[in-house]
Parts: C-alpha cells; sequence; structure tokens
C-alpha cells in the first residue's frame, strides 16, 4: 500500500498545470468580456449621445420653455439697455464741463459696457444650433449688432 502523502503529491503536480491553465483562460474570458463590452460602449457613443441630447433639449418641455423664454428676456434686456444709453448720452450732451460732464462720460460707457457683453450672450445662444437656438422665436433677431444703430433699434417682437 501506497503512502496517501505521495498519492496525494503524485495527484497535486498532475492537476495544477490543469489548474493553471483553466485560471488563466477564466482570467483571459473575462477581459474579453469586458473588452467587447467597452467596444460596443465606444461604437454606440455618438448614438448614445446624441439620443441623451434630445432626451434633455427636445424632448424636455421645461428646457424648451426656458430656452424660449431666455431668448425674450435677454432680448429686453438689449432693448431696455438701449434706451438708458440713450437717457445717459442726453445727459452727457446737456451736462456742464469739468466733472458732471465726465461723470456722465464714465456712466455712458459703463452702459454701452454692460450692453455689449449682453449682446455677446445672446449672440452666443443664438448660435448653439444643437441645444438653446433651436427654440428661439423667429420673431427675435438671429443676431443682434454691437454698435446700436439709431435707425434701427433692437426689437424683440415683428
Amino acid at each position: 500500500m501506497s503512502d496517501p502523502y505521495k498519492e496525494f503529491d503524485r495527484n497535486a503536480r498532475r492537476s495544477a498545470p490543469r489548474v493553471l491553465l483553466w485560471s488563466v483562460v477564466a482570467v483571459l474570458g473575462v477581459l474579453a468580456l469586458i473588452a467587447v463590452v467597452m467596444g460596443i460602449k465606444y461604437a454606440t457613443a455618438n448614438w448614445r449621445g446624441a439620443a441623451d441630447q434630445r432626451e434633455k433639449t427636445v424632448a424636455n418641455g421645461n428646457y424648451r420653455i426656458a430656452s424660449y423664454d431666455a431668448f425674450f428676456d435677454k432680448c429686453n434686456e438689449i432693448v431696455a439697455k438701449e434706451a438708458i444709453i440713450a437717457d445717459f448720452q442726453k445727459q452727457y450732451e446737456d451736462a456742464a464741463p469739468g466733472k458732471p460732464k465726465q461723470d456722465a462720460l464714465i456712466n455712458l460707457n459703463a452702459m454701452k459696457n454692460t450692453r455689449i457683453e449682453m449682446v455677446q450672450d445672446y449672440n452666443s445662444d443664438a448660435q448653439k444650433a444643437g441645444t438653446r437656438a433651436l427654440f428661439r422665436s423667429d420673431d427675435l433677431p438671429y443676431q443682434i449688432s454691437i454698435p446700436i444703430n439709431p435707425e434701427e433699434p433692437t426689437k424683440c417682437a415683428a
């Protein structure tokens, strides 16, 4: 009769390569599965991203309403700023020379600079063709010019 420890040792030595082989196969199988899943995610990224964008913009009623309203709000703020600029322009022209005229000029320039920032913000949103610009009303200007044109003031409705 053989020693049970020797028999166990001999069986362990014979099965160790098979256990190692199956372990490597299992690890490679898991890595292959991960690679396939990542490949599918990569291949469908554009489609999933476009669908997600549509869901967050076109299919979202709150986004549509907020974007539509935002264009009107921004446009009307620019119109209001133009009225303030016209008022400051008159104050500047009527101001006495010296400090009053200088103060009027500072106020006028500050309002013009604020209007420029507001116009840039409006124009930036109007160019966002895939998102916000989809909901700009046709009654609103596509772009608003930076210099104020007294002959054609900004209009926010037809």
